[in-house]
């Protein structure tokens, strides 16, 4: 799958419906930085930081949003996030 296709489609198409929540999130500071492709130590620190979109604490579980990491990676490449 190209990176291309990987994050082709409308922002509605990668919200999660309610049932689909399960499939969405990503829980675990490891299965976080896994999904982000780097060392846990670097995703603590940019996670900690407010770097890593879609990735916040609830309570003191780290749990990411896979749907918000993709959307914010495709602003990015699109030129439409300045930060």
């Amino acid at each position: 799958m190209s990176i291309v296709s990987h994050f082709a489609g409308s922002a509605m198409q990668n919200t999660p419906k309610s049932d689909d929540l399960g499939n969405d999130l990503v829980i675990g500071m490891r299965a976080i930085a896994e999904f982000w492709g780097m060392p846990e130590r670097k995703a603590y620190y940019m996670a900690s930081k407010g770097l890593l979109p879609g990735v916040f604490q609830l309570g003191k579980q780290w749990t990411g949003s896979k749907s918000v990491s993709r959307d914010a990676v495709r602003s990015r490449a699109e030129g439409r996030l300045t930060r």
